[in-house]
C-alpha cells in the first residue's frame, strides 16, 4: 500500500527501489484489464530536488514509450512549481507524444469526465 490511501494504486514507494522497479510497477498497472485509464501525477520540482535530471528524463521517456506500448489513455498531471522551465520542457515533449498534461488533478478530472460523457452511449 502506498502513501496516498485514496488512490486506486500508488506506486510512489517503488521509486526507492530504482527506476526498473518503478517501471515494472507502472507496466503492471497498465497490463491489468480492470484498469481503464492511467493517470500519473508528476511533480517535476520535487523530482528534481531529489533525483538527477537524467532520472527524470528517463522517467518521461518511459511514459512516452508506455503510451505507444498499450492502448489505455495516459494522462499526466504536472503542477507548476519551482522548476518551471524544466517542467515546461517535459510538458512539451509529452504533448508532442500525444499525452495530455494538466496543471491540476481537478482539470484532469474534468477533462476525463467530459471525454467519457462525449463517448458514452446515449
Amino acid at each position: 500500500m502506498g502513501s496516498i490511501l485514496c488512490n486506486p494504486i500508488d506506486v510512489s514507494q517503488a521509486q526507492f527501489h530504482g527506476l526498473t522497479t518503478l517501471f515494472h510497477a507502472i507496466d503492471s498497472v497498465a497490463e491489468d484489464p480492470v484498469i481503464d485509464l492511467i493517470l500519473i501525477q508528476e511533480d517535476v520540482d520535487i523530482l528534481l530536488s531529489v533525483y538527477p535530471q537524467e532520472w527524470v528524463e528517463q522517467l518521461n521517456e518511459f511514459f512516452i514509450g508506455l503510451k505507444s506500448r498499450q492502448n489505455k489513455p495516459l494522462v499526466i498531471v504536472s503542477p507548476p512549481g519551482s522548476a518551471e522551465p524544466e517542467r515546461s520542457d517535459i510538458e512539451q515533449r509529452l504533448l508532442k507524444a500525444s499525452i495530455p498534461v494538466f496543471p491540476t488533478m481537478e482539470r484532469a478530472a474534468r477533462a476525463i469526465v467530459t471525454i467519457n460523457k462525449y463517448f458514452s452511449p446515449r
